[in-house]
């Protein structure tokens, strides 16, 4: 049976329920896709999306979740454009969310360029069109989850009323000027009168992840990775190496699907697991970096990374989730 519960604390406890669900059959998955399809404009019918689903290992098990559905359908057609043996597609979490919301800040983009805008909005809009939109309309929310994590303590729902909030941060995100509101327009936000929200929780954690670790400032180059070598890694991780940093601030263990995310980024992206592995090899001399080793090491075991042949002697990670590794380090 569906559970409903709040997930913010305010003056109005019947704003943004969520339901938990439970999962879909595949009879209900089927039923849903069907009356997806006429919303989609893409030319995909229901057997293309099904036999996509089927196909792919673990995937339907995956949409068994309802709102995961929406989003593997929205992402489906750009995950597997080109590829011939559905079979052998590995598809990942941050890979459905990565296509998903450049799939959704894309459609909002050609929605306000198709529409008619004041001069001043016009102009913004060109700048950002210039800058990249998609970059720009990935950034915003990002900023916004960073902003959100260090001030309400990952509280989803953000009050802004214009008069009391004009001069705090949240202006920054929800006033008035040409660039907040365009920003604001193809991020994945709900808004109930003067509330904004994250459309989703693992949306919101998605962002938070991409604060850590942010793919689109990276080239990555053919993974040649010696877990061991963890020095010669320390001059590409001045940003995770830094004290001001979120490993640092934060610890992660209370949130798993952020150091799911983060763990899969590590298969994505070589330097990032460099990066990771220098934070470890401080804390060695660094007892302030503790708590930003144990989220390293936490995300490189989920990643699967394999400490059997490095020197780990003195590494400071009382607590860290050490489960599928070779080793349990205290």
């Amino acid at each position: 049976m569906p559970q409903s519960g709040n997930h913010y604390a305010g003056s109005r406890p019947d704003l943004f329920q969520e339901a938990v669900i439970v999962p879909f059959s595949e009879e209900q998955i089927e039923s849903y896709v069907k009356q997806y399809v006429p919303l989609e404009p893409r030319n995909w019918t229901t057997e293309d999306y099904m036999d996509k689903l089927t196909t792919i290992p673990n995937l339907l098990d995956l949409v068994k979740n309802p709102f995961l559905l929406t989003l593997v359908l929205a992402a489906l057609p750009g995950v597997t454009e080109g590829k011939q043996d559905m079979s052998t597609i590995k598809i990942t979490r941050v890979q459905l969310y990565d296509t998903f919301v450049d799939h959704w800040i894309s459609v909002n983009k050609r929605r306000l360029e198709g529409m008619t805008l004041p001069n001043e909005d016009r102009e913004i809009l060109d700048q950002l069109l210039d800058a990249g939109f998609v970059l720009m309309g990935t950034d915003y929310p990002t900023r916004l989850v960073l902003v959100i994590f260090e001030k309400q303590n990952g509280n989803p729902v953000v009050q802004y009323v214009h008069l009391k909030d004009k001069n705090t941060w949240r202006a920054k995100f929800f006033g008035q000027n040409s660039e907040a509101r365009l920003l604001r327009e193809p991020s994945p936000l709900a808004r109930t009168g003067r509330f904004f929200r994250i459309l989703h929780r693992s949306i919101l954690e998605y962002f938070f992840s991409r604060a850590i670790f942010d793919p689109s400032s990276v080239v990555d180059k053919k993974r040649e990775i010696e877990p061991q070598s963890v020095s010669a890694s320390s001059s590409s991780c001045s940003a995770l190496l830094d004290a001001d940093g979120l490993l640092f601030k934060r610890n992660l263990l209370t949130e798993p699907s952020v150091i799911q995310f983060l763990s899969e980024r590590v298969i994505q992206h070589a330097g990032f697991e460099n990066q990771l592995l220098a934070v470890v090899e401080q804390s060695k001399s660094d007892i302030t970096a503790a708590t930003a080793a144990i989220d390293a090491i936490t995300i490189l075991v989920r990643a699967g990374v394999r400490f059997n042949s490095a020197d780990l002697r003195g590494i400071r990670i009382p607590g860290a989730q050490m489960e599928g590794g070779t080793k349990n380090y205290s």
